[in-house]
């Protein structure tokens, strides 16, 4: 729950600030950010300090950071693909592989990671948005 308390609760202002600012620098830092609250997990795992609260917090504070990268990537994308008809079919791919991700592929995946070892799936997803996030960072968009 604490991960979808920021979409109604601050959609809106997020689109007021894409709009307002560079998207691909907003896209970039909000990768950062879930990288870094992600591996601060891992360490807490690690460490043996986990609490439910800091999971609560965790999950809230990466909520906030994709509802902006959301945004964000969502009006890079004209930017991206460049002729206006092709522009449908990649708004449809984006947002498949953000839903096929997010409820069909990462749900099992985590599960088997946790399995393996309790910090697995967080490490992959660190080594994910600190990828993405570079990734940001090298497009001349």
């Amino acid at each position: 729950m604490a991960a979808t308390i920021p979409w109604p609760v601050f959609s809106l202002h997020a689109g007021a600030i894409v709009d307002r600012h560079n998207k691909r620098v907003i896209a970039a830092a909000m990768d950062l950010i879930r990288g870094v609250v992600t591996i601060g997990i891992v360490i807490s795992i690690w460490a043996d300090w986990v609490r439910l609260a800091l999971l609560y917090v965790t999950a809230l504070l990466i909520g906030f950071a994709e509802v902006l990268l959301s945004n964000a990537a969502q009006a890079l994308l004209p930017l991206v693909v460049t002729d206006p008809d092709a522009l449908e079919r990649a708004n449809g791919w984006q947002l498949s592989v953000e839903v096929v991700g997010q409820s069909s592929v990462g749900p099992p995946v985590g599960a088997f990671l946790f399995v393996a070892a309790a910090s697995a799936p967080f490490i992959i997803d660190g080594i994910s948005f600190f990828a993405s996030h570079l990734g940001h960072l090298s497009r001349r968009y």
